[in-house]
């Protein structure tokens, strides 16, 4: 889950692992930033295989099985 840093989910004093549960959770989820999270990381892998692949290519590794 995607949280906002701006959403001031401590509430001022120091963040207890079980303080969640009294039903006042401010965690904010924004859709529009985790979809463009997810574009930025598509295209990140893209760029990372085909540089993997140009490198494969040019030091000539050959017959090694994908996965």
């Amino acid at each position: 889950m995607i949280a906002d840093p701006m959403a001031d989910l401590t509430g001022g004093s120091a963040a207890q692992p079980d303080a969640n549960h009294n039903g006042n959770s401010k965690e904010v989820l924004d859709p529009i930033a985790m979809q463009s999270n997810m574009m930025r990381i598509e295209r990140i892998r893209s760029v990372m295989g085909i540089a993997a692949g140009c490198v494969a290519g040019i030091g000539g590794l050959t017959s090694w099985e994908g996965l």
